[in-house]
């Protein structure tokens, strides 16, 4: 009996760390990347979110926890943007990528337009390139229609 639990206490001592880690997958090219960003984008303008914020958290290098946290505030959110702006509007294309910029070799921002009926929103992407492939770093989400242009001073 003390061989099972002496086992057992020394399994759970390796597994147990092995829990809290997220399963990162990684991007093999930056085609690859962008069509995923690309069906992404278009999750939201179909209406989809709960289908877009699971492609989201599958990729992030995030923790669940953080990721929930920012799916909740869109959710929470999501009333006052379509009293706002309205429905994603399919009839004039739904998303469109307008920004992707490349700095060096590592890092990478696609930024989406989602037609809404009476306003934009923006989706940025900015993914990171390590041993392994690209990975997402960061996922925001907006509807300051500033925000596609440059601020010049």
């Amino acid at each position: 009996m003390r061989q099972y639990i002496a086992r057992f206490v020394a399994l759970a001592a390796f597994a147990l760390p092995l829990c809290g880690q997220t399963q990162t997958k990684f991007f093999g090219s930056e085609a690859e990347l962008q069509r995923w960003a690309d069906q992404t984008a278009a999750n939201f303008a179909t209406e989809n979110y709960d289908e877009a914020w699971k492609r989201v958290r599958s990729r992030s290098i995030a923790p669940n926890s953080e990721t929930d946290v920012v799916e909740t505030r869109f959710k929470e959110n999501l009333p006052r943007i379509l009293q706002r702006y309205g429905k994603p509007d399919g009839s004039i294309g739904g998303y469109e990528l307008v920004q992707a910029d490349k700095r060096g070799e590592s890092l990478l921002q696609y930024i989406y337009l989602v037609r809404l009926e009476r306003g934009p929103l923006r989706l940025v992407f900015v993914f990171y390139r390590e041993a392994q492939g690209w990975v997402l770093t960061e996922f925001l989400f907006d509807t300051g229609s500033a925000g596609f242009f440059e601020i010049q001073d």
